[in-house]
């Protein structure tokens, strides 16, 4: 009986002294690690998911995550960004990781935001509009410029060399002396889409069109050297496409579009490029999307609706944008 009783004393004053410590150890410390991108020692990079694809879904994804004490995340919420590629998103968070945080020599929890930036291949219709507004505007970003190459089969060897070429000139003496963004490695382990389309080849590297990390998209100023490299691009795709009519329509559509929002200040540009667009329309082979020609003949008539610049412009902005994106083909 005595050394039943010595037992449970001795349980009990165990518990209580487990308890104690317990209560006297402090509760990890949490800190905000903002944008945390950079910090990654091993940053996984998403998949592009098949839905997202079919419907060019991209841009950037904010994914809310919890890294403990070891660097190992334990919570990936997506806050922001395309629904289609928020789980993918969340899923690279977790396999992600990171050194070991330490504030005043103790582990503590960081939270902070992992960005994903997906970049879909562009059609031709987006890579002549982007080179026409460039044309017009004199300005240019890398994002845009590197969403061309990728858009490119490697056999493209004129273009991407023109592409290089142009890439090569758009630091200024300026932006010469910066150090550029350093963009996460690539996944080269995603397998090669190769599809043939009406003797076209184009082969898309599974994360060839995607950029996961955060940088800032700068644009540059692009001199008179610049603007006659990008309208060589524009001849040299011309005549790429030349074999494709579908192609070279959808190429077409996209120059017109993007002079049109470059110029769409000018009453008497305007008319030329409307009517360039009109006459584009009415050309329209077979192949082409019944709800591209629509948006276009819309575009047209409510051109000719409009009175003045400012409502041509609130008016016109958004339909040329979305039959920036449309797929046309």
């Amino acid at each position: 009986m005595r050394n039943k009783l010595f037992f449970i004393l001795i349980l009990v004053l165990s518990f209580g002294l487990l308890n104690a410590s317990a209560q006297t150890t402090p509760p990890l410390k949490k800190i905000s690690g903002g944008v945390l991108n950079g910090k990654a020692v091993s940053l996984a990079k998403p998949s592009y998911p098949a839905a997202a694809r079919a419907v060019n879904a991209g841009g950037a994804v904010n994914v809310q995550v919890v890294i403990d004490e070891n660097g190992d995340v334990i919570s990936a919420t997506a806050i922001s960004g395309h629904p289609l590629l928020r789980q993918a998103s969340e899923k690279a968070a977790l396999a992600s990781k990171f050194a070991p945080t330490k504030l005043e020599g103790q582990p503590v929890s960081v939270t902070g935001v992992i960005v994903y930036n997906f970049v879909p291949a562009m059609t031709f219709t987006q890579i002549g509009y982007e080179l026409s507004l460039a044309e017009k505007t004199k300005s240019l970003s890398k994002s845009q410029l590197s969403s061309i190459r990728g858009a490119f089969p490697q056999t493209w060897e004129e273009e991407k060399e023109a592409v290089k070429k142009l890439d090569s000139r758009l630091l200024d003496k300026d932006t010469k002396e910066k150090a550029p963004p350093k963009l996460a490695p690539i996944n080269s382990n995603n397998p090669v889409e190769s599809r043939d389309v009406e003797g076209i080849k184009r082969t898309v590297q599974g994360d060839r069109d995607l950029v996961s990390t955060i940088a800032v998209d700068q644009t540059y100023p692009l001199d008179d050297d610049s603007i006659t490299v990008i309208r060589e691009l524009q001849s040299k795709l011309e005549n790429r496409l030349s074999v494709n009519e579908n192609m070279l329509w959808s190429f077409r559509l996209g120059i017109i579009l993007g002079k049109l929002k470059a110029e769409i200040d000018s009453d008497q540009k305007t008319r030329v490029n409307v009517s360039q667009l009109n006459q584009l329309g009415a050309n329209k082979p077979t192949g082409i999307s019944e709800s591209v020609a629509a948006k276009v003949k819309e575009l047209v008539e409510l051109s000719e609706q409009t009175t003045s610049d400012t409502e041509r412009a609130k008016k016109l902005l958004p339909l040329i944008e979305n039959l920036r994106n449309l797929k046309v083909i």
